[in-house]
């Protein structure tokens, strides 16, 4: 059995995997320049599904706190998930950063 400290990242490496293959920047946010990090806490349980999703810390800028969560909240199960959890359940914090670079 994995420790909880390996099996805590592996989760979260597969929670981020999800999340980036459903972020999103809003134009809005993008066009007026508006950058921030959210700290999004989720709670996993032990079939690998996604509840209780909320904001932890604000970027300052409601427009991506919300983008955010609702791509968080469009992970609904992650079943390859279960066989990292060992039957328990995991809350996780997971930063989600806004950035816009140059070039």
């Amino acid at each position: 059995m994995a420790q909880p400290a390996v099996r805590g990242a592996a989760v979260r490496a597969a929670v981020k995997r999800a999340l980036r293959a459903r972020f999103y920047y809003p134009y809005v946010a993008r066009r007026n320049g508006w950058q921030g990090e959210i700290d999004l806490g989720l709670h996993i349980s032990a079939d690998g599904r996604i509840s209780r999703v909320h904001v932890v810390k604000s970027s300052g800028h409601r427009m991506l706190d919300r983008a955010a969560l609702d791509s968080a909240r469009s992970i609904k199960v992650l079943p390859e998930l279960v066989d990292l959890l060992y039957g328990q359940a995991l809350d996780l914090v997971l930063p989600v950063r806004y950035r816009l670079y140059d070039g």
